[in-house]
Formats: C-alpha cells, sequence, structure tokens
C-alpha cells in the first residue's frame, strides 16, 4: 500500500517523483485503483495523466525546475 498522496505531497517530498509513481501506477493499474492505493480522488489521477503525456509539450520535465521557467 503506497503512503497517501495528501501526506506525502504536503511533507513537501520530491514532489515530481510522487507526480511519476502515481502516473506510472495509473498506466498499469487504472484511475479507480491508483485512486484507492494513492489515497486521492479519481480526478487528481486524471489531472496527472494528462499533464504526464508523452510528446505533449507542456508535459512536466524532470529537468526544468520552476526558476528556469522564469
Amino acid at each position: 500500500m503506497h503512503s497517501r498522496y495528501f501526506e506525502l505531497y504536503r511533507m513537501k517530498t520530491d514532489r515530481h517523483w510522487l507526480h511519476q509513481k502515481l502516473v506510472t501506477h495509473a498506466r498499469t493499474h487504472g484511475v479507480k485503483d491508483t485512486a484507492r492505493a494513492f489515497g486521492c480522488s479519481r480526478n487528481t489521477v486524471r489531472k496527472w495523466l494528462r499533464r504526464y503525456q508523452p510528446g505533449k509539450p507542456s508535459s512536466p520535465s524532470p529537468s526544468l525546475s520552476a526558476s528556469d521557467a522564469l
């Protein structure tokens, strides 16, 4: 069982890692199972699946930080 999404997000751990784990899990197990496993809503899972679409120019890049975007 994974830790709760909100708890990990709130601890300010590596959020990029958290979102990648969530997306990877969702792609293999589906939205509903991922929402249960991470303790978040299905809409949260869908949001991160949309944001991490391969080949999409607006997908977050691990090497790009907020300070680089300015």
